[in-house]
């Protein structure tokens, strides 16, 4: 008896959360309708909107700026400069083997950088490659409007949570 009473609890406990997901999630659906959002919501969707926007042009400028600069001579022997000194850097810590082991030991440094500093000793064509992408303008651009994108993204999802959150109470 106890067990079928236990049992028919469970049951409804499980009916009664089915309900309020099935609710919450129709609640949802109207709620990122645009039209029934609030103003000031909308208002605030749009300056994420306008922000992002603004902010990829940025990005847009800056690399034509930069491509600019990189079309004369000077802007191209600086870049190559740069990325040589870079090279000689990551050349010299990975032939110290002391100095390699220390970095790998260094629990401060991120998992991701350790592993590709291996893998720029087991490949060093793998270097050249990471070299030549992370000063490359367009990817670097294409990265950072990217990163634009996402924050953006989190910024709307946090606006319909706060309008889930107000239209709850």
């Amino acid at each position: 008896m106890i067990n079928h009473i236990i049992s028919n609890k469970s049951r409804a406990v499980k009916a009664v959360g089915t309900i309020l997901l099935l609710s919450t999630s129709f609640n949802l659906v109207n709620l990122f309708n645009p039209q029934q959002a609030n103003a000031q919501n909308l208002g605030d969707l749009q300056k994420i909107r306008r922000r992002a926007t603004e902010a990829e042009l940025n990005v847009d400028k800056q690399l034509r700026d930069v491509q600019t600069i990189l079309n004369t001579t000077q802007g191209r022997a600086l870049l190559e400069s740069q990325k040589a000194q870079i090279r000689n850097q990551f050349i010299n810590l990975l032939s110290n083997e002391i100095l390699y082991k220390q970095f790998l030991a260094n629990p401060n440094i991120p998992q991701s950088q350790k592993q590709l500093l291996m893998l720029f000793k087991s490949n060093p064509q793998a270097l050249n490659n990471f070299i030549e992408q992370q000063t490359n303008p367009r990817f670097i651009a294409e990265h950072q409007k990217s990163e634009i994108r996402t924050q953006a993204e989190v910024e709307r999802i946090r606006l319909k949570i706060r309008t889930l959150r107000d239209s709850l109470e």
